[in-house]
C-alpha cells in the first residue's frame, strides 16, 4: 500500500498534477501514513527528477516552476501534522533564504525553496524586500547553516554587497555560508562581493550548497 502511495506522489509531481498530489496528501493524513517517508520517498522523489530534466534541457522553467507550486502546496498540508505528531523530516542543513531589499520578485526564490526542501534541507523563507538585517537575525534565530539571497533587479544588486558588510560589521560573516542568485548576478558578482557561491538556477543553487555544505 505504502509503496503505490510513495510512487503516486511521485508521479502526481513528475506529471504536475496538483490535484492528485493534494489528494494523496489527505489521504495520507487521514490514514496515518507516514508522512516524513512519504515526502522522501514519493514527492522530494518526483520533484528531483523534474529537476534533472531541467538540468537535461528536457523541461522548461514553467514545468519546473509548476512541479515547485505543487510541491509547497503539499508541504503545506504535510507540514503541520508532522509537527504536531512530534516528528520531524531528516534535515541535510539549515539555510534562510529572501529576495534583497526594495526587489519584490519571488518566483525564482520560491522555486529554490521547493527544491531545498525536497533535497532535505530546512528552509527559513523571508519574502521579499528583506534588508541586510532580517537575514542575520532569522540565520541567528534558527542557527543556520547557509543565507541564501535573490536578486532580479540591477538596481538592487548593491544590497548583496550590503549583506555581506552588514555580516562582517556584527562580525558573522565566517557564521554563514553565503550565496546568491537571481537575474541580476553572476559568478563574477559573486568573486567580487565576496560571496561563497552563486547558483545559475535552482537545481544548480541547490547542488552548490551540497558542495558546500560537504567540504
Amino acid at each position: 500500500m505504502n509503496k503505490k502511495l510513495y510512487a503516486d506522489a511521485e508521479n502526481s509531481i513528475t506529471n504536475l498534477e496538483e490535484e492528485k498530489a493534494l489528494e494523496i496528501a489527505e489521504i495520507a493524513k487521514k490514514e496515518g501514513i507516514e508522512l516524513s517517508e512519504l515526502i522522501e520517498k514519493g514527492y522530494a522523489k518526483g520533484l528531483k527528477q523534474v529537476g534533472q530534466q531541467f538540468e537535461e534541457g528536457l523541461l522548461f522553467l514553467p514545468e519546473l516552476s509548476r512541479a515547485g507550486e505543487i510541491m509547497e502546496k503539499v508541504m503545506a498540508i504535510l507540514e503541520p501534522v508532522i509537527e504536531k505528531q512530534g516528528g520531524e523530516l531528516s534535515k541535510k542543513g539549515i539555510v534562510v533564504i529572501g529576495t534583497v531589499k526594495d526587489d519584490l520578485h519571488n518566483i525564482g526564490k520560491n522555486l529554490v525553496k521547493a527544491l531545498l526542501t525536497a533535497y532535505g534541507y530546512d528552509v527559513y523563507d523571508l519574502g521579499m524586500d528583506t534588508p541586510a538585517e532580517e537575514f542575520l537575525k532569522k540565520a541567528r534565530e534558527v542557527k543556520a547553516d547557509v543565507i541564501g539571497a535573490s536578486c532580479l533587479l540591477t538596481s538592487t544588486k548593491a544590497e548583496l554587497k550590503n549583506i555581506v558588510d552588514y555580516l562582517e560589521e556584527k562580525e558573522s560573516r565566517n557564521d554563514y555560508l553565503f550565496v546568491i542568485g537571481g537575474a541580476a548576478t553572476s559568478l563574477e558578482f559573486a568573486n567580487e562581493i565576496g560571496a561563497d557561491g552563486y547558483g545559475e538556477n535552482a537545481q544548480k543553487a541547490v547542488k552548490l550548497i551540497d558542495k558546500l555544505l560537504e567540504r
